[in-house]
């Protein structure tokens, strides 16, 4: 009982501590230097999501969706050949119809411009996207926007934001909001918008505005521009995102690549009618978790040299692999079951640093023996100097 208890002692608390501060130093170093910019990178844009939804998928087979449907109109350039477009789909009876083009300027035919605008006002279930511009911080709201020529989104029921949530600029999309405050007047996203009117309901103020776009197992159906009439049934009773598939200025970063800004509505939009509301563990549950992996994680490192003297490295390892795998497991039962996500991050991190900060502690040891501080002899680490 005494040889248990002085395995589970005060010493992996100690270490646990240790391995804590060693990867908080390092967090704050990659934060604040910038030589250490990729790493800051690194840590900001890992999410344990974006494997759980590779394993979701399985083999890559996905299934294509029954509610949502692409048209792609990359070649398409002439405003008249783009509203007779608009206008073709909507003789197909779309549930939802929804525009994600920005005409910012009149063309040069006025007979056009009255063209585009008329075909999209006489559609009564189509919206329109614009992107808000220039935030201001202290009033909480944009200040502008880019939009079509003849819509302004203060006064407009068809416009829909289409910002999305990349974080600093480069991090991989992952999120969205249902609504943003423009010049003192609140207005919707896009999918926000799309989502709303299949349901037959108003868009209305969300208290938890943020929320993350479940890139699901499934796939869109995508119609090109010059097979509208054959693929009816692809158009009939679903929300129809008119936009571009391969025009590479609207392309993004997301946790399955680069994907057309189109296709990340659609998935926003499917985000929202399944109601998957994905849940974040608070940052300081997963702190402590690390503190546990690291305290056990000392206490097998401890156990494993005394039992396995000459072979230990190798149950090291098969031990670290194994505690990553149940972690993994767990958050990924969590997420598939629950839609719970814990951060594993720092329990991660704390595994992989936990031998670092043995070893920073046995070097304390030896340095309070040198000392002749008599406590350290109940320590687990000492060693009697010759």
């Amino acid at each position: 009982m005494k040889k248990l208890w002085k395995l589970i002692s005060f010493d992996h608390l100690m270490v646990s501590l240790l391995t804590v501060l060693t990867g908080g130093l390092l967090t704050l170093v990659s934060i604040n230097l910038t030589i250490f910019n990729p790493m800051k990178r690194a840590f900001q844009d890992f999410s344990m999501v974006d494997v759980y939804n590779e394993i979701m998928r399985g083999n890559g087979a996905v299934e294509l969706n029954d509610e949502i449907t692409l048209v792609d109109m990359t070649d398409l350039y002439d405003r008249s050949a783009i509203a007779s477009l608009i206008k073709e789909v909507s003789e197909c009876n779309p549930k939802v119809l929804v525009i994600d083009l920005i005409f910012e300027r009149p063309g040069f035919d006025e007979n056009e411009n009255a063209y585009l605008k008329n075909t999209l006002d006489s559609i009564p279930n189509s919206i329109i996207a614009c992107k808000l511009t220039d935030y201001d911080d202290e009033k909480k709201m944009f200040r502008h926007n880019i939009s079509s020529f003849f819509y302004e989104p203060e006064s407009a029921t068809k416009l829909g934001f289409s910002n999305v949530v990349s974080g600093d600029g480069f991090n991989t999309i992952r999120k969205f909001t249902y609504q943003q405050m423009y010049q003192g007047h609140t207005v919707y996203s896009l999918s926000y918008m799309a989502a709303s009117m299949a349901q037959g309901v108003k868009p209305t103020p969300q208290l938890h505005n943020e929320r993350s776009i479940s890139y699901s197992e499934t796939d869109f159906p995508v119609v090109g521009h010059n097979d509208v009439a054959v693929n009816r049934k692809l158009i009939e009773n679903r929300i129809v995102f008119i936009g571009t598939m391969n025009e590479e200025a609207d392309m993004h970063i997301t946790p399955h690549g680069k994907m057309p800004g189109m296709k990340i509505q659609a998935y926003t939009t499917l985000s929202i009618l399944n109601q998957k509301d994905l849940i974040d563990a608070p940052i300081l549950w997963s702190i402590l978790l690390m503190v546990v992996v690291c305290y056990f994680s000392a206490f097998a490192g401890v156990w494993i040299d005394r039992k396995f003297n000459l072979s230990k490295l190798y149950w090291l390892k098969f031990y670290y692999f194994v505690v990553a795998a149940v972690i993994g497991w767990i958050g990924f039962y969590c997420y598939s079951r629950f839609n719970y996500n814990f951060s594993l991050v720092y329990p991660l991190l704390g595994l992989a640093l936990v031998e670092t900060g043995r070893l920073e502690y046995k070097w304390i040891i030896i340095v309070l023996s040198k000392k002749k501080v008599n406590i350290v002899k109940k320590s687990v680490y000492y060693v009697p100097l010759d």
